[in-house]
C-alpha cells in the first residue's frame, strides 16, 4: 500500500473519530484550534498530521491508536469490522468456509486452513456411501 493511500485510510478514520463525537467540521476544527481547510485536508488524505495536533486530539479523547492504525486502543472494533464479524457468526460452517474463500480470493491471498474445511456431509453420490441392496425376504 503506498504512503498515499495509508494518509487517506487515515483520513478516513480521522473523520470517523470525529462523527463519533458528532461534531461537524467546523465546530470540531475550532476546538482542536486549527482552521477548517486544515481538518478537510487531514480527513481527506492530503495533509499528514504532525505529533503536536496528535497530542490535542489525544487530549480531546480522540483514540489515537484508531486513527493511525485501525485498532481501537481499548481493543474494541469499528462499527463495520464488528457488523461483519457478528454476522459472520450467524452463519453455518458451510457458509463460514464460502465467505473465508470470498475474502482471500477479494484480498489476493491463499486460504489454507484446513481446520475451517466444512465436514463433508455423505449423499447418494459420495464414493463413502456404498449402496448395498438389502437382501430379499422369501
Amino acid at each position: 500500500m503506498s504512503a498515499g493511500e495509508k494518509l487517506k485510510q487515515v483520513g478516513e478514520r480521522l473523520r470517523a473519530e470525529r462523527l463519533r463525537f458528532e461534531a461537524s467540521l467546523d465546530s470540531f476544527a475550532e476546538t482542536v484550534g486549527i482552521h477548517r481547510n486544515s481538518l478537510s485536508n487531514y480527513e481527506n488524505g492530503d495533509r499528514a498530521m504532525n505529533a503536536t495536533l496528535l497530542l490535542v486530539l489525544d487530549d480531546l479523547g480522540v483514540d489515537i491508536c484508531y486513527v493511525l492504525t485501525g485498532k481501537r486502543s481499548d481493543g474494541s472494533l469499528d462499527p463495520m469490522t464488528s457488523s461483519l464479524i457478528d454476522g459472520f457468526l450467524r452463519l453455518s460452517e458451510r457458509e463460514k468456509h464460502a465467505v473465508l474463500l470470498l475474502v482471500a480470493s477479494l484480498a489476493g491471498t491463499e486460504f489454507v486452513a484446513d481446520e475451517f474445511r466444512p465436514k463433508s456431509r455423505p449423499t447418494l453420490h459420495s464414493p463413502a456411501l456404498e449402496f448395498k441392496p438389502q437382501p430379499e425376504e422369501t
